[in-house]
């Protein structure tokens, strides 16, 4: 009973922050819009395209942390007992090389 209360709890945990994300994702995208609007030399400037790549950073941690949270994915377990996301995986071989580049582009 123990460790589908710890389920129960690491779903609402995803959940609580997968919505965290999509809150910075709207956020990034009114504040990528506004930039674009106020632009008027260039259609997509040096921080637009950070502004991208932060954008895609947290689509893709939204999208991961919701669907931890839902159940969506299977879930690898050890012979510990430890929970792998095999979705978590594919998050962090995705984003790694794009946060890297991000925080490159930062002089």
């Amino acid at each position: 009973e123990r460790k589908g209360v710890d389920t129960l709890l690491n779903q609402r945990i995803s959940l609580c922050t997968g919505s965290s994300f999509l809150t910075s994702f709207v956020l990034r995208c009114l504040n990528l819009l506004l930039d674009m609007c106020n632009s008027k030399k260039e259609l997509i400037s040096d921080n637009s395209r950070i502004s991208f790549a932060i954008l895609t950073i947290h689509g893709v941690a939204t999208i991961t942390h919701f669907s931890i949270g839902l159940g969506l994915f299977p879930v690898i377990h050890s012979s510990g007992g430890r929970r792998y996301h095999v979705v978590r995986f594919a998050e962090w071989i995705s984003l790694v090389p794009l946060m890297i580049f991000v925080l490159h582009s930062y002089d």
